[in-house]
């Protein structure tokens, strides 16, 4: 009888003793589970906030491009550092000289709080641009933005451009 007794008290501790332990890992992986999916909620969101943006600086509303940026955001481009405010006077004069002038994303990731978009710009320039005449020619040349987001809006902005295809395609040549 003694050893009837054991073998039923083995096999209910070993019952509990596996749910509580599964018990326990269940609510390990779910915790891991809730913070990838809060993680990728995150980036999505943060690509989306991205298009946005793009989208908006096509479209010429700069103010509202100024809203989805921190109060004190930083852009860097080609090592020097500056604020979107302070370009909101000079980005329509290059969408005059380039009317249709667009930021094609070819690919854009998000990882963690940063956002990477590779750009193809596409435009036709039509009136002058930095001393060079109306050509009519039509421009494609790539880009790549680095952004660095905070709570859903743009902290810091790196871009690299090639402004040498840019230049080329207008007519400028490099001796």
């Amino acid at each position: 009888m003694k050893m009837k007794t054991l073998m039923y008290f083995l096999i209910i501790f070993t019952g509990f003793s596996l749910l509580f332990f599964s018990s326990c890992q269940d609510k390990q992986t779910e915790e891991e589970l809730l913070k990838y999916r809060q993680k990728e909620e995150i980036e999505a969101s943060n690509i989306e906030v991205i298009k946005r943006f793009f989208k908006l600086l096509d479209e010429l509303k700069l103010e509202e491009c100024n809203n989805l940026v921190t109060p004190d955001n930083k852009w860097y481009t080609n090592s020097v550092q500056w604020v979107f405010k302070d370009a909101i006077p000079l980005l329509p004069t290059f969408y005059i000289s380039f009317p249709d002038f667009k930021h094609n994303i070819e690919n854009i990731f998000a990882v963690y709080d940063y956002v990477v978009a590779q750009i193809n710009y596409t435009g036709t320039q039509l009136k002058k641009y930095m001393e060079i005449a109306a050509t009519g020619n039509k421009i494609e040349y790539k880009g790549i933005f680095i952004f660095k987001m905070v709570d859903g809006k743009i902290l810091e902005g790196q871009i690299v451009e090639d402004h040498l295809t840019l230049y080329n395609q207008l007519g400028l040549e490099l001796k």
